[in-house]
């Protein structure tokens, strides 16, 4: 379709009025950003949060990777969408243990019901968390780094706004694969796994006995005892290996959250300042076996896809030891 001349005219005109006065366009597109961040923030203020008009206006303006403000309201919003609420997080703080549970009690989060793997709600919590911490076009996601990019307080909000985020959606992780229940005990939520994985058809050493020496109760030797989800055959290699580094990078990103983020003591987090330490005596046992300390330092999905592609024998120790541990 051909312009009009006059519209041609108009459009020529305000690129050279934007090429003489660069900075008047760049405070209006700055202006443009925070309207479309108020406007978000008022679309999930009411009573019924309108979680995709948020996601519109937000993304209508195009996204900000610098902009620490723009950037908690878009994860916001997209987690709105996906049905998590820091208010009901909140709600149940007091119930996650600070112990060889972790894994157990997100389970047991009223959050935490899935009906699929990979869910649209999955989908949406996770591109909210990786909103966060991919905050300012970082290749790999950190804490410590968080906090050099944007400063301490700004860096520590995205930080600990990840962290709810990534508590919640590892609970929903833990239940779905771990087949748990309301209670959070693995392999009685239904489906035919008693494990998160089928160990026997890949040959990682003694798993049971790892997983025993963490606490865990159910026998993981046996034969097709893992989720279906996460079988190489049933599901496929490459997406069973995508699943099983969406849950390691989710503990693994909480855990250096926890260790580099300053938690106040009397702050809606509770106990949870106190699962580093609870952990560490597990971790460390399982840093013991081949490949597992280079694994567990591992905060990029796409890093850990590769290192899995190589060799999975170190995220099989992870699993064994730290999730199937890990819960009751």
């Amino acid at each position: 379709m051909v312009r009009p001349l006059y519209a041609t005219a108009i459009h020529a005109l305000l690129l050279v009025a934007c090429a003489l006065g660069s900075s008047s366009c760049a405070k209006n597109d700055e202006l443009k950003v925070i309207d479309a961040v108020d406007s978000a923030l008022y679309h999930l203020s009411q009573a019924t949060p309108a979680c995709q008009e948020a996601i519109d206006v937000l993304e209508g303006v195009g996204r900000q990777p610098e902009n620490s403000r723009y950037l908690q309201t878009l994860a916001s919003a997209y987690a709105c969408r996906g049905n998590f609420s820091e208010l009901t997080l909140f709600g149940e703080i007091d119930t996650i243990s600070a112990d060889q549970y972790f894994l157990g009690s997100l389970a047991k989060l009223s959050s935490s019901e899935q009906a699929e793997a990979e869910s649209d709600d999955f989908d949406d919590l996770q591109t909210a968390i990786d909103i966060l911490l991919y905050a300012g076009g970082k290749a790999t996601p950190s804490a410590t780094e968080q906090q050099t990019v944007f400063g301490a307080r700004q860096g520590g909000n995205l930080n600990l706004q990840a962290l709810y985020m990534m508590i919640a959606q590892l609970g929903r992780y833990a239940r779905w694969y771990g087949n748990g229940d309301a209670d959070g005990d693995k392999g009685d939520g239904g489906a035919a796994n008693v494990c998160f994985f089928d160990y026997s058809t890949t040959g990682a050493p003694a798993p049971n006995t790892i997983a025993t020496a963490h606490g865990g109760s159910n026998a993981c030797t046996g034969t097709n005892n893992g989720h279906a989800d996460l079988d190489y055959i049933i599901a496929g290699q490459a997406v069973a290996q995508r699943r099983l580094c969406q849950g390691l990078m989710l503990f693994n990103n909480i855990y250096d959250v926890l260790q580099n983020t300053t938690i106040s003591s009397d702050s809606s987090l509770g106990a949870l300042g106190d699962v580093v330490d609870a952990l560490e005596p597990y971790i460390i046992t399982a840093e013991a076996y081949p490949g597992v300390a280079a694994l567990i330092a591992t905060l990029s999905q796409e890093d850990c896809e590769t290192a899995l592609a190589a060799s999975d024998t170190a995220a099989q120790y992870i699993f064994a030891a730290l999730f199937e541990g890990g819960m009751p």
